[in-house]
């Protein structure tokens, strides 16, 4: 075995059909595959492949791998507060899966285990993936898939975890440099020139998670290149690799956004992705609300409605946002007409999932008779029944003192 030479490999989130090869020119080496941003949601897979090109004139075999994660490699993650613990728990759900058309993954591929086993491990594959060559090379696929388990009950909703796989193989490495063409589309601008690539920025998030069947309004991107400028307009973008505008959010799966463009000297910018991860509708927004749902007060009473409030998992606190009707108007009640008023709260989310309805009732009922207020005849005052009541007793009262004080001045 010659000297083990360790190449970094970054391997950029592309879609499935995006195959980077790499040129093996010696015949001993370690290479580091770093999966950048590797975004996950239980139940999914974060797929990503590559090809050895053999060009030693001699076989070589990749026999083991190991797992190194980065310090900052917990780049994003929803649902749940990070801490050890969550970490552990999360590397009893994720698991790798190293195969191709030799060995599927079905079939447990070349090694199949969770990131647990491989964190700091090296572990030799169940089936050493054999390089082979000929007079023009060999080209040996490699697909690394990593699942997070539909299973995982931490709490975790969405994360974007970045980590290195080590692969060992038998035999030195050399990359060499690519040889030069006269097709300005395959001959990426020589060092030495003034041409500056241009650069891609996204607008809003990296990775987007939506309801099935929700609307998505991708937010694009802008393109700057020093020489020329603002070339937003000349941005080319494929979805899952084919020349798509939008997707298809009834079919739940995950759609990757590549931005591309290149300068007015052929120079391209680096590719910028943006994952949009369609889910099944597990949840919608909620209405509580403030108060009873059932109200009862007398007629010609001011009324003023408690409210409600609405959360949504996704966008957070959207009271805002809330619909209220009443007796399917936007009109308030009259408390001086008898009968049922009903209010109505509707809120939708920003992915257009409307929560349940939530209803409050209002009854106005006559006002009981003892408060009523009535007319005297003689005098025309009002007053209500309840001060009429108290005269009337005062007058017994005094009625039934005075003959009690006759009587004595009698006896």
């Amino acid at each position: 075995m010659g000297i083990t030479i360790v190449l970094v490999i970054i391997l950029m989130l592309m879609p499935m059909t995006s195959v980077k090869a790499f040129n093996l020119g010696t015949t001993s080496g370690t290479a580091i595959i770093g999966m950048d941003e590797c975004f996950l949601y239980p139940g999914g897979t974060y797929s990503t492949q590559t090809n050895f090109n053999n060009q030693t004139g001699k076989n070589c075999t990749i026999t083991a791998i190991e797992l190194k994660e980065h310090s900052d490699g917990w780049a994003h993650i929803s649902g749940n507060t990070l801490n050890d613990e969550i970490k552990e728990d999360f590397r009893k759900w994720v698991s790798l899966s190293i195969y191709d058309s030799s060995y599927s993954k079905s079939e447990g591929g070349y090694y199949s285990g969770s990131f647990n086993d491989l964190v700091g491990e090296i572990k030799l594959l169940n089936h050493p993936i054999t390089l082979t060559t000929d007079s023009n090379g060999a080209s040996k696929p490699v697909t690394i898939d990593v699942d997070l388990s539909p299973e995982a009950d931490n709490g975790v909703e969405d994360i974007t975890y970045k980590f290195d796989l080590i692969v060992y193989f038998e035999g030195d490495y050399n990359e060499p440099d690519p040889p030069e063409t006269d097709d300005p589309e395959k001959d990426p601008p020589r060092k030495g020139t003034n041409n500056t690539p241009p650069e891609i920025t996204l607008i809003g998030n990296r990775a987007y998670i939506i309801d099935q069947n929700a609307v998505y309004n991708d937010p694009g991107a802008t393109a700057y290149d020093k020489e020329d400028g603002d070339i937003t307009e000349d941005i080319v973008i494929t979805i899952n690799g084919e020349d798509m505008s939008t997707i298809d959010t009834s079919i739940i799966g995950q759609y990757d956004y590549v931005y591309n463009v290149e300068d007015s000297e052929g120079a391209k910018a680096e590719p910028v992705k943006r994952v949009v991860a369609v889910i099944p509708i597990t949840s919608k927004p909620v209405i509580t609300l403030i108060g009873e749902p059932y109200i009862e007060i007398e007629q010609g009473t001011e009324y003023i409605d408690g409210g409600a409030i609405a959360y949504d998992k996704i966008d957070g606190d959207i009271t805002d946002k809330l619909i209220i009707k009443i007796n399917d108007t936007y009109e308030p009640i009259d408390t001086s007409l008898v009968g049922i008023n009903t209010y109505t709260y509707n809120v939708t989310n920003s992915q257009g999932v409307a929560a349940d309805e939530v209803i409050r009732t209002v009854k106005v009922i006559p006002v009981r008779a003892i408060d009523q207020e009535v007319y005297l005849v003689d005098t025309g005052q009002r007053i209500p029944y309840i001060n009429y009541f108290i005269g009337g007793g005062l007058i017994v009262v005094g009625v039934v003192l005075y003959i009690k004080k006759r009587r004595i001045n009698n006896a």
